[in-house]
């Protein structure tokens, strides 16, 4: 009789178990599906910029000059994750009032990209250099925020590339893993382990592979470049922001009070920085 107890206790205790794991992992299937295919938002076109492809089935937000083929100095400007080609829409108009071109990209898995998935770094800088060998230019800036600045930075070895902005982008992609799990709780990065395992066979990739501070290292220190890191980031540790600042030698610039991708809330500050890399370039 007591045998019996114990054998319908264990079953019970192992269907509960099993339930539970059936579950978990269910939603980390979920999770890693929305980290991977954020939901889309097609964004309004500014009135000055028009529709151009460098690369096929890929719309970017250009200045005219560059569907034109006329255009002469070039700020190529990449997003980040859940966002869209709005987020450098202000910034690249400003540009365009200062006399300069822009090109503004939509990153795969977003807006109107036709990629189905986000390559965390991977397909959006394969997309920045495609689109620096489709646009005619003398001189090329990339700017990148977050996601689209671990991209920028990864495709900065391209030899057309004259100089690089970034603003809370990350160098490793691994370690900030554990970030993001372990601000939803204590331990996150473990109890959502399977998330990773299940992005990562999605889309083909290991975090750990992906390290555009090894791109960054290589950067010529006579080329201007400035790493902007948000001072009160909280989804991209500032470290990474002053590694590729150090191994790149680039300007860094700690920018008090705003958070993550937020830099342009300092305003006129902000769109002088960018547009110092290129005064820089024209110097050179």
């Amino acid at each position: 009789m007591q045998l019996k107890r114990l054998r319908r206790l264990f079953r019970s205790v192992t269907f509960i178990v099993v339930t539970v794991l059936v579950i978990h992992l269910a939603f980390c299937y979920y999770v890693a599906g929305t980290l991977i295919s954020p939901k889309r938002h097609i964004p309004v076109k500014p009135r000055e910029m028009v529709l151009w492809e460098p690369v096929k089935g890929v719309p970017a937000w250009v200045s005219p000059a560059v569907a034109k083929g006329t255009a002469k100095n070039v700020f190529i400007f990449s997003h980040g994750i859940k966002a869209d080609r709005s987020f450098f829409a202000v910034t690249a108009g400003e540009m365009m009032k200062r006399g300069y071109d822009a090109v503004v990209l939509p990153m795969p898995g977003h807006d109107e990209n036709p990629e189905k998935t986000v390559g965390f770094g991977t397909s959006e800088s394969k997309l920045i250099r495609e689109t620096i060998a489709a646009v005619k230019a003398d001189h090329i800036v990339l700017v990148g925020t977050s996601m689209g600045g671990a991209a920028t930075w990864m495709a900065s070895d391209d030899p057309r590339v004259d100089g690089v902005v970034t603003e809370s982008a990350y160098g490793r992609l691994e370690p900030i893993t554990h970030v993001w799990f372990n601000r939803i709780m204590n331990h996150g990065d473990i109890i959502f382990k399977p998330v990773l395992w299940i992005a990562s066979w999605k889309v083909g990739l290991n975090p750990s592979d992906i390290n555009p501070v090894e791109t960054a290292a290589k950067w010529d220190h006579h080329k201007p470049a400035l790493v902007m890191h948000a001072g009160e980031d909280q989804l991209i540790p500032i470290s990474q922001g002053e590694e590729l600042a150090k191994v790149s030698g680039a300007e860094y610039w700690k920018v008090p009070g705003a958070s993550h991708a937020d830099c342009e809330s300092c305003g006129k500050e902000y769109v002088d920085r960018i547009e110092g890399v290129m005064r820089k370039v024209l110097k050179n």
